[in-house]
């Protein structure tokens, strides 16, 4: 899910899309496969793009477009394979085709292809400032990500105690600088709360409510500064909401 925002993101808001003419009947079925899409009838979107591809194999709009398709339903393989098509009609004319590519690659493990992929697009030098920044910042998670799969550490997962783990959902768990004090949410039935414990030297002390906080209210989805003297969080239909879930601090 991560991924298909992202990428959707990259398409409405980088460089402009290559445009070739169309006819009016072109336009018309290139019209009702996005309709498709946006409906969720990705099959449908699929049979009329494939319909303007028998005329135009090597029209880039529909290949991206039917690329964009296969994220949707998320088959990443044929997305993949589209995209690649578009791509070599002309690999220098759309960023966001490129960062595509990057991250569909990164998303499957090919990684060398994914910074293949980022570099070009480095080389193409018509990028923004952030737009270079952005690139930068994702060469850095695939070597991180490659790396990380190359040499991976074992991990010793050990459950809380019944102090915090109950019957109940305990999740979102936020701590101190110091490791002591944690605060997560607790949820029994529909009813969200806060509970707070700390650490004894040992293991964490039973988890006991913020009565303070809580309300006939969901509370949640918070973080603590680290000093703890502040707490931030979400509280839904509060009295005084502007409108749904709103965001307090408490000092």
């Amino acid at each position: 899910m991560k991924l298909l925002i992202s990428i959707c993101i990259i398409w409405m808001s980088l460089a402009p899309m290559h445009c070739q003419s169309l006819s009016k009947s072109e336009e018309k079925k290139f019209a009702e496969a996005k309709n498709h899409k946006k409906a969720g009838d990705y099959d449908k979107a699929i049979k009329v793009l494939d319909k303007l591809l028998e005329k135009k194999p090597d029209n880039f709009q529909f290949l991206t477009e039917k690329g964009l398709v296969y994220i949707q339903s998320e088959n990443d393989e044929l997305a993949i394979e589209n995209f690649e098509k578009a791509w070599e009609i002309d690999p220098n004319v759309s960023v966001k085709l490129n960062y595509t590519l990057a991250s569909l690659y990164n998303k499957t493990d090919q990684y060398d292809k994914a910074l293949a992929k980022l570099n070009h697009l480095k080389s193409i030098g018509n990028l923004k400032p952030e737009q270079l920044a952005q690139a930068d910042r994702f060469i850095s998670e695939i070597h991180f990500t490659r790396d990380a799969k190359a040499n991976p550490k074992e991990i010793d997962l050990q459950r809380l105690s019944t102090n915090i783990n109950t019957e109940n959902s305990e999740y979102l768990p936020a701590f101190s600088a110091d490791g002591q004090t944690m605060i997560y949410t607790t949820r029994i039935g529909r009813q969200e709360d806060f509970y707070i414990s700390q650490y004894d030297g040992e293991t964490f002390t039973p988890g006991t409510p913020l009565f303070d906080l809580n309300t006939q209210s969901n509370e949640g989805a918070h973080c603590l500064s680290p000093d703890g003297e502040y707490l931030f969080f979400t509280g839904c239909h509060m009295p005084d909401s502007q409108g749904g879930c709103d965001l307090y601090i408490t000092m």
